[in-house]
C-alpha cells in the first residue's frame, strides 16, 4: 500500500503546482524596459510587408518610417518568439532598434501589443525562451567576429550564437565558425535565449547538395514600393563628414552623420562625383562633406552613388591683439604703370605614362584583364600579349592574385594601358 500513498502524494503535489506554472506563464512580460544608448522606439501598424526581404514600414506620430528586421527578435507578448513572416498586415506593434537614418530602422526587437489577428496560425510553431529546439535550413550570413550565424529554415530567419562550448562539425570533422560559410546547409541543436536568438550546442554544416530545394522555403507576399514600380523603397540617402577615408586597398569609407557614424561601401560600379565630374572613392579625403545614397546591408550602407560636397572649412583662430602701437605707416613713392604681361600659353598636357607600379584590386582571368590602383586611381590593364615574370622568372597569368604588387609597362588605347610586359614586383 505503500507505493500507492507516494503515488497519491505526488499527484496532489503537481496539482498544487499547476496554478503557479499556469500564473508565471501569465505574467511573462518580455524585458521591454531595457533601453541601450542610441536605441530608438516607434508604436504603429506593421504595412507593405516584405515576408522575403523581411522588411516593413511603420507610422509613428505622422512619420513613416521602413523597418529592416532580418535579425530582430520578433515577441509575442506572452514570451513566444515568432518571425517577421508571421506578421499580418496592420498588426500593431513596437520596434525597438537603432536609427540608421532620418527614415529607416534597423530593428533589434519587435514586440506584437495585440495579439488579436496580428498573425497568422502558423505563429504557433514559434519558440519561448529556453525552449531546446533542434532546426535545419542554410546559412545566410556568419559573423566571426561575434560568434553569430544567420541561418534561413521553413519557420523563419534565426541568429544562432556560437559559444565556448559550441561544438560545430563540417561533415564528421570538428571545425569552427571560420569554416562555416554563406549558402551551407545547417543542423542546430540549441537553446532559444531571451534575445529569441538560439544558443548552439552543435552546428553541423555541410556544402548543400540540392539549392533547388530551398524552393520550398515561404518567401510571402512581395514587396510594394510606395512611390511606384520603378523606384527603390529601401534605397536611402545620408549626408555626412568623412571621418576615415578609404585606404589603398579598401573601399569603405567612415562616415560621421547626425545618426552617428556609419560604414559606407562603394562598389566598383557605384558613381563618385567630385566638383561635377567623374572621380574615384580614392579622390575623398577627411573632412570632406558627402551624400551617399545605396541601400542598407545592416548597419552598412552599400552606396550607388556619392556627391561630393564642399570641404569643410577649419575653424577660424582668433588673434592675438597687439599691446604697442602700430608705427605710422611709411611714405610710399607714387606708382608707375606698367604695361601690363602678355599671357602666358596654356600648358601643354603631360604625357601619360607608359611604366605604372600599383596593386591589382580586381582580375578577370577568362579576359585577361585587370585593374591596379596606381596614383590613387583605378586603371583598367588589358594583358592579353602581355609577358607575366616574376623576379625574371616567366609566370601565367593565372597565378596573379587580388592584392600583387605589379609593374606594368604598355601603349595607351585611349583608358586602357595595353600591357606588353607585366612583372609581379612584391
Amino acid at each position: 500500500m505503500r507505493p500507492r500513498y507516494i503515488s497519491l502524494g505526488l499527484v496532489a503535489l503537481l496539482a498544487a503546482m499547476t496554478p503557479a506554472l499556469v500564473s508565471g506563464e501569465q505574467a511573462y512580460k518580455p524585458n521591454a524596459d531595457y533601453s541601450r544608448p542610441g536605441d530608438f522606439r516607434a508604436t504603429g501598424a506593421a504595412s507593405n510587408i516584405d515576408r522575403s526581404a523581411e522588411v516593413f514600414d511603420i507610422v509613428d506620430q505622422g512619420t513613416t518610417y521602413t523597418i529592416l528586421a532580418d535579425r530582430a527578435a520578433v515577441q509575442l507578448k506572452g514570451g513566444k518568439f515568432v518571425t517577421i513572416r508571421d506578421l499580418k498586415d496592420n498588426a500593431k506593434i513596437e520596434v525597438l532598434g537603432e536609427q540608421l537614418s532620418a527614415r529607416t530602422i534597423l530593428a533589434a526587437t519587435v514586440t506584437v501589443l495585440d495579439e488579436s489577428g496580428s498573425y497568422n496560425d502558423r505563429a504557433s510553431q514559434g519558440y519561448r525562451p529556453g525552449d531546446h529546439v533542434e532546426t535545419k535550413g542554410y546559412v545566410t550570413r556568419v559573423d566571426a567576429r561575434f560568434g553569430e550565424i544567420d541561418i534561413r529554415t521553413k519557420l523563419g530567419s534565426y541568429v544562432v550564437l556560437i559559444k565556448a562550448g559550441s561544438v560545430i562539425r563540417r561533415y564528421i570533422y570538428v571545425t569552427d565558425i571560420g569554416e562555416v560559410n554563406e549558402g551551407d546547409d545547417i543542423n542546430v541543436i540549441g537553446t532559444v535565449d531571451r534575445e529569441g536568438r538560439i544558443v548552439a550546442e552543435r552546428v553541423q554544416v555541410s556544402v548543400s547538395a540540392n539549392p533547388e530545394a530551398r524552393g520550398a522555403y515561404p518567401d510571402g507576399k512581395g514587396y510594394k514600393p510606395r512611390s511606384g514600380p520603378q523606384s527603390s523603397d529601401r534605397e536611402d540617402t545620408i549626408d555626412g563628414t568623412i571621418s576615415c577615408p578609404a585606404s589603398m586597398f579598401d573601399r569603405s569609407l567612415a562616415v560621421g552623420t547626425k545618426y552617428g557614424e556609419r560604414k559606407v561601401d562603394v562598389p566598383k560600379d557605384a558613381d563618385v562625383i567630385v566638383s561635377g565630374h567623374a572621380g574615384s572613392v580614392h579622390d575623398l579625403v577627411k573632412g570632406d562633406r558627402i551624400r551617399a545614397t545605396g541601400v542598407w546591408s545592416g548597419s552598412t550602407l552599400v552606396a550607388e552613388r556619392i556627391e561630393l560636397g564642399d570641404k569643410l572649412a577649419p575653424e577660424p583662430v582668433p588673434e592675438l591683439a597687439s599691446t604697442a602701437p602700430e608705427p605710422p605707416p611709411a611714405a610710399e613713392p607714387p606708382a608707375v604703370a606698367e604695361p601690363a604681361p602678355a599671357p602666358n600659353p596654356p600648358a601643354p598636357e603631360a604625357p601619360r605614362p607608359n611604366s605604372l607600379t600599383g596593386r591589382i584590386v580586381e582580375i578577370d582571368y577568362g579576359k585577361l584583364e585587370l585593374s591596379i590602383d596606381a596614383g590613387m586611381k583605378d586603371t583598367k590593364v588589358d594583358a592579353a600579349d602581355a609577358s607575366v615574370t616574376r623576379q625574371g622568372s616567366t609566370r601565367r597569368f593565372s597565378e596573379l592574385k587580388k592584392g600583387d604588387k605589379v609593374e606594368v609597362k604598355g601603349e595607351w588605347v585611349g583608358d586602357t594601358l595595353k600591357a606588353t610586359m607585366l612583372d609581379v614586383v612584391e
